[in-house]
């Protein structure tokens, strides 16, 4: 019995139940006491919550440009970016648009690959521009339209236009007003044209066209007839012509004439040719740099440069400028002619046509080589008029007459303040070295002290080596 009383207390310690004491009673809650609800204190977010609170998207953006890495096609470059201003012609695909780099060709804003895709595209009036570098093309304008097709940088240098030598950089046909600057025109091949020019025009061919050139160049074309560098056919309508500007032409080579231009038609058309350089251009014919074959033609040319061009077989004339059978007027001013060769007459000019009119003025014609006559000048026409005025034959060598000028046909002459100076002919007994007038003209000297003197054939004056006069030819 007393056992189990003390196990009952040893499992009962602590106060003992009074059954007086009130029962606890549920507390009210106390306002002055910040209390939160249990679920809200400190809780720390499920695990798999974390990722969603503390990380957000990482823009990544190396160049500073404002896109990112993964919209930005350049990010090393801050220039590059997406609505960037692309500049044309640079190759660079500033604006990301996936074109800049194709940028060859440009009419406006809009951009092509390459300049065949530009002249399809092309209304009349289109400014072509053409991005620097070496375009290999052989390109076709059939239609009549009005277009400029420029050099994007301003230079020939930079861009250029390569036939490949397996065709003409350029063929025009009728009504084709072309404006063609700052280019160069480069391994073009005259091809078959027609019956008529057969294959004419290695860097240009224009049949029925205006052409414009303006600081262009032109290099290693080639033809087997004529115009290497370019070949125009002219007609009667007014609507077509020639004008080279600023241009250069070296290295050329036509197999019949005009080793840089041949200019082919009929009248009312004009040619001209101002401030350009012809050098090492070939033709063993007529015309190593220039062939005027058209009849009725008005061809000028003004502060021009001719170094050593050449034609090469015994029935050739013109090493720089020749004719041949041609009703021409043609007017030279301010230009210098120098080391052209000729095969046969004129290095420096040779004209052979029914009807001739020459004016020189302000040229200079030296150390130019003949094979036979006339190295400074050759003039043969049955109906010819030439005034040379203004200007100097110096060191001119023929093989046989005239070092200086050998004219002969019918027709009249004036030379006004020309020097002759160390001009030499080969042939003892022919020509003299200054001039040789042939065929019965009559020579009228007039002196400085005003005295006039009149002679058939004067060998005194044939001879001279150093002269200044002025002539009258009559027939």
């Amino acid at each position: 019995m007393r056992a189990l009383v003390l196990l009952t207390l040893v499992g009962c310690t602590g106060k003992p139940s009074d059954d007086s004491s009130p029962p606890p009673q549920d507390s009210e809650p106390n306002d002055s006491v910040d209390s939160v609800p249990i679920d809200s204190v400190d809780s720390v977010p499920p695990e798999d919550s974390v990722d969603s609170v503390d990380s957000q998207p990482v823009v990544i953006d190396n160049d500073a440009d404002g896109s990112p890495v993964e919209e930005d096609c350049n990010d090393a470059d801050p220039a590059i970016y997406p609505g960037a201003t692309d500049v044309p012609c640079d190759q660079v695909d500033a604006n990301c648009d996936g074109v800049g780099e194709a940028d060859i060709v440009l009419i406006g804003e809009t951009r092509y690959a390459s300049v065949s895709e530009a002249l399809t595209a092309a209304t009349d009036g289109d400014t072509i521009d053409v991005c620097p570098g070496i375009h290999v093309e052989n390109l076709e304008i059939a239609t009549a339209i009005t277009l400029t097709i420029n050099g994007y940088s301003g230079s020939y240098v930079d861009t250029e236009l390569d036939g490949g030598s397996v065709g003409p950089v350029l063929a025009l046909g009728e009504g084709v007003d072309l404006t063609l600057s700052n280019i160069g025109i480069v391994n073009g091949l005259a091809t078959w044209r027609n019956e008529t020019d057969v294959q004419t025009g290695g860097g240009i061919y224009a049949n029925g066209a205006w052409v414009r050139l303006s600081n262009v160049q032109f290099y290693e074309n080639t033809a087997q007839d004529y115009g290497a560098g370019i070949a125009v056919r002219l007609d009667d309508s007014g609507n077509t012509g020639l004008s080279v500007d600023g241009c250069v032409f070296h290295d050329n080579h036509a197999s019949d004439s005009g080793g840089a231009i041949a200019v082919l038609g009929s009248d009312n058309a004009d040619v001209t040719v101002s401030a350009s350089t012809f050098t090492d251009n070939r033709a063993p014919t007529y015309g190593g740099a220039i062939y005027v074959g058209g009849d009725g033609l008005e061809a000028t040319i003004d502060g021009s440069d001719f170094t050593t061009n050449s034609t090469s077989s015994n029935r050739s004339y013109g090493g720089a400028i020749g004719t041949a059978d041609a009703d021409v007027e043609l007017t030279v001013t301010d230009s210098t002619f120098s080391g052209n060769t000729a095969g046969r007459n004129g290095a420096a000019l040779g004209l052979t046509s029914s009807r001739a009119v020459l004016t020189a003025d302000g040229c200079t014609f030296s150390a130019n080589n003949a094979y036979q006559s006339g190295a400074g000048m050759y003039l043969e026409s049955d109906d010819f008029s030439a005034e040379i005025n203004n200007s100097s034959f110096a060191s001119n060598v023929s093989s046989t007459d005239a070092g200086g000028v050998e004219i002969v046909g019918g027709g009249s002459a004036w030379f006004d303040t020309v020097s002759f100076t160390d001009n030499a002919a080969g042939n003892a007994g022919g020509g003299g070295g200054a001039t040789d007038i042939r065929r019965g003209f009559t020579v009228a000297t007039k002196a400085q002290s005003g005295t006039t003197r009149s002679e058939e054939h004067t060998s005194e004056l044939q001879s001279h080596s150093d002269l200044v006069c002025r002539l009258l030819l009559e027939k």
